[in-house]
């Protein structure tokens, strides 16, 4: 940039005041596994291209984390005994943009057991009721300790407790009755135990798909002693999905986030996310995509070089400003914010450039200044 005061004299002076030349760029981010997108700006940032301070971020469903910031969870959102919840991991993000372990973490993990007669994975606190006999005398002989065995899924061991019998029975007959059924909590309750009594629930409390909870059903209880199917029914049953992909099952209400591209503009990865929910018929909502992907990395396009040529020039008392904003590249938007950055020099004393780009001379006194940087951020 080159100034040239005009004196009164009939001598003319040229004075350089500063000879400045501009690059710009934008800053680049780089964001890996950007899942959900709201925290961050559309804006470029454009500044000095010599600097290499990219910013580097790990994404993750609710929106990217800083480098070496930490998520805990668990590994899995549901474990299937013998597989445990076990305890919380925690997962850094790296200055590679990835984290040091397999990513997302569930905030919760449900522990299964599994169902010792039909081996469907049921849910921590399931119970059911076993007798180590099939007859009695009394109903108090049917109700022992010894007897009567309620066994619960315990979230610790992922197994029921105490032990399911190994001869077991659903049911204990005693002597008089005429269709024995054992009452719990969670049971279906019958409307009698006599012949043409009736009990109506679910076959199972819990299904996960490709199996059905389906509709309920009703047992009839028969002259020859025995109810018309198999007891006990179940006064509710929770439907749960498969995530065939992550290996995994949801209630309903749940469910995985997927991707149906790896890598894409900011735009285009929060556009291809599927947050797919369990329904009451086994099946997600929105199905999951058949190619689907756990992230998607945002893709940066490197932005123009901004050079600012010819350089400014002012005649004192004549010229005395320069528009910047005519001088950036194609493909910027205008209407943004100039300003000095701090990585270079600053102006000469006197000399200001206003948030529009207009650089003005002043009273800029004669002298000679280097390495000034102009940085420019679009709205």
């Amino acid at each position: 940039m080159t100034i040239t005061k005009r004196l009164t004299s009939s001598k003319k002076y040229k004075l350089i005041i500063a000879v400045m030349s501009f690059s710009l760029t934008s800053v680049l981010y780089t964001n890996c596994s950007f899942p959900n997108f709201s925290a961050m700006s559309n804006s470029a940032n454009l500044q000095n291209p010599s600097s290499s301070n990219a910013e580097v971020s790990c994404g993750l469903p609710t929106g990217p984390i800083s480098v070496n910031s930490s998520v805990t969870g668990y590994a899995s959102s549901t474990a299937i005994f013998p597989s445990m919840c076990g305890a919380q991991v925690s997962r850094t993000c790296l200055s590679s943009g990835q984290f040091d372990g397999s990513v997302p973490l569930s905030p919760t993990c449900s522990q299964k057991c599994v169902n010792p007669d039909n081996q469907q994975a049921v849910s921590v606190g399931t119970s059911y009721v076993y007798y180590t006999i099939a007859n009695a005398a009394t109903q108090a002989e049917c109700d022992a300790a010894s007897v009567k065995i309620v066994s619960t899924c315990q979230a610790s061991t992922g197994q029921f407790f105490p032990l399911p019998p190994v001869n077991r029975f659903t049911t204990c007959k005693v002597q008089g009755q005429v269709c024995a059924y054992a009452t719990a909590p969670g049971y279906a309750t019958p409307t009698g135990n006599q012949v043409g009594a009736t009990v109506t629930g679910y076959a199972a409390q819990s299904m996960t798909y490709p199996n059905l909870c389906g509709s309920q059903i009703t047992e009839t209880c028969a002259a020859s002693g025995s109810w018309g199917g198999a007891i006990p029914l179940y006064s509710a049953c929770a439907q749960s999905c498969f995530d065939s992909a992550g290996k995994m099952a949801y209630g309903q209400g749940q469910g995985p986030s997927y991707y149906s591209i790896s890598s894409g503009t900011q735009t285009q990865c929060a556009n291809a996310l599927v947050p797919s929910k369990c329904q009451p018929s086994g099946l997600f909502v929105p199905a999951i995509p058949v190619t689907n992907f756990s992230t998607c990395s945002i893709v940066t396009t490197p932005p123009p070089t901004w050079t600012i040529s010819p350089e400014p020039s002012f005649v004192i008392g004549q010229i005395t400003t320069t528009d910047l904003s005519t001088t950036l590249p194609a493909g910027i938007v205008k209407g943004g914010i100039f300003s000095v950055d701090l990585s270079g020099a600053t102006l000469p004393q006197g000399m200001t450039l206003s948030p529009a780009g207009i650089l003005s001379l002043g009273g800029a006194a004669v002298g000679s200044t280097s390495g000034v940087v102009f940085s420019y951020t679009e709205p």
